[in-house]
């Protein structure tokens, strides 16, 4: 029997609410992304269309730090079936975020 990985989508707790994530969805909750979290890396999932610079506001507009690099990567979606029937799961988007060594963003406090 395979394992899966769970990923749990985790609501962006900003330090300025009234602003509006315009390409950024949700942070990505996984041992990994918890792991890099601690050397100042962060992972998002983001619409299709976003762009590094798009990401980078939203992270400066959310949470009032410019960012010191942002990656992307797309996800393509796996083929899967059961039987006779075949689909394929959708496509997905992410963003690296890495911060300055000094600043770290409020997603996985430690308490």
């Amino acid at each position: 029997m395979a394992r899966t990985k769970e990923v749990k989508k985790v609501d962006i707790a900003t330090k300025n609410n009234d602003y509006k994530m315009m390409v950024v969805n949700h942070a990505i909750v996984s041992e990994k992304a918890s792991n890099l979290s601690s050397k100042g890396v962060y992972i998002f999932d983001v619409k299709k269309n976003a762009n590094k610079i798009g990401v980078a506001r939203d992270i400066k507009g959310a949470y009032g730090v410019n960012p010191f690099k942002v990656n992307m990567l797309r996800r393509h979606g796996k083929v899967v079936g059961t039987g006779k029937s075949k689909g394929q799961r959708s496509s997905t988007k992410r963003a690296i975020v890495i911060m300055p060594s000094t600043k770290r963003l409020p997603l996985f406090e430690q308490k």
